[in-house]
């Protein structure tokens, strides 16, 4: 049987003490022991007496039977001088950065990396600048048509006239939600979604969907990720409580990810599936249709759709009046026409401003 000097751990959570003991090489750390000879608290400092306990008499008569102390406890015994001083061996692995923290590195070099090459770029039309002002110099006569910039000037000074009846068709909110819907249907894209976090170290991102049934976030077809990341199509990783883990080809690092946290996921309305039941709509139709009572009293426009947590909610707009809401509701809603584009609502005065 070969004995070994070891370590057996005791003591509490994070107050670890330690016993040194005389054990069966084949017995688990802190399993059977033969003998405790000695006790190590590493919480005491240094210079404490009471830091390293050892009774050397039943030490050296184990060693002499054939027990071998551990690299730990050989250092105990070295330093009490019952054996000689082991020498210390080098590991250079043991330095070198882990896994991740070289994936963490790699990715740092990689995103310092990419911007360099966009740099030159930029600067080139700044050095071909003095070979054009050369050539203005050398043809004053053709500064005559610089008179006529006052007349062009005239003109834009005119455009901002010409402007007003789009502010009247979408009118500026301080909503969010408003002022998104607002932008969609000027542009034709629809909000299935929004990237909420970034995930690890590879470029993947947490999105939450906005589609009835969450996985057709994947299904339609390209997307967009804002102004910047078009014909984007998402891979879905992992299914979340709240989401989704997602990749696309377009992002690689997290530092790339972390640019498009807060940014909505759009589709054009060409991708959605056409609807096939009667009295079934997309939200986004109902954005501008005109909103009656039953007997027929005009009471303003859908201006958006929102959902604060209990259910979808219809933004009404009525000129020189405060916007109110209007729950999707059999008990509210008796009639949605989308070729008249007018909606028939029914018990509403609770909710009429």
């Amino acid at each position: 049987m070969a004995l070994k000097i070891r370590l057996s751990r005791a003591g509490s959570k994070k107050r670890p003490v330690y016993r040194v003991v005389v054990a069966d090489s084949r017995s688990p750390r802190d399993g059977r022991f033969i003998e405790k000879v000695g006790l190590y608290n590493p919480l005491l400092q240094k210079d404490n007496k009471d830091r390293i306990q050892l009774n050397l008499e039943s030490i050296k008569e184990w060693i002499s039977k054939g027990a071998k102390p551990t690299d730990k406890v050989a250092r105990f015994l070295g330093e009490a001088g019952v054996i000689p001083m082991p020498v210390q061996g080098n590991n250079p692995k043991k330095a070198q950065p882990k896994k991740k923290a070289q994936e963490r590195l790699a990715a740092a070099e990689e995103a310092k990396n990419q911007p360099t090459p966009e740099a030159p770029a930029e600067e080139t039309p700044a050095e071909e600048a003095p070979a054009a002002e050369a050539k203005t110099d050398e043809a004053p006569a053709e500064e005559t048509p610089a008179e006529e910039a006052p007349a062009a000037e005239a003109k834009t000074d005119e455009a901002p006239a010409e402007e007003t009846p789009a502010e009247d068709e979408a009118p500026s909110s301080s909503r969010r939600g408003e002022k998104r819907l607002s932008l969609l249907i000027m542009s034709q894209l629809i909000v299935i979604g929004e990237v909420r976090a970034v995930h690890g170290l590879k470029g993947h991102f947490k999105i939450t969907s906005y589609t009835e049934t969450p996985d057709d976030v994947f299904r339609y077809g390209p997307c967009r990720l804002g102004k910047k990341y078009s014909n984007i199509t998402l891979k879905k990783l992992k299914e979340l409580k709240t989401g989704y883990i997602a990749s696309c080809e377009q992002i690689k690092t997290r530092e790339l990810a972390e640019k498009i946290v807060g940014l909505t996921i759009e589709i054009d309305q060409s991708y959605l599936p056409a609807i096939k039941k009667l009295n079934q709509y997309y939200y986004h139709q109902l954005i501008n249709l005109i909103v009656k009572t039953n007997d027929g009293k005009n009471i303003g426009k859908v201006i958006s759709v929102q959902n604060y947590g209990s259910s979808d909610l219809l933004e009404i707009r009525k000129k020189n009046a405060k916007d109110y809401f209007i729950p999707i509701s059999e008990n509210t809603i008796k009639k949605i026409d989308l070729i008249k584009k007018i909606i028939i609502t029914k018990n509403i005065n609770d909710y009429i401003g």
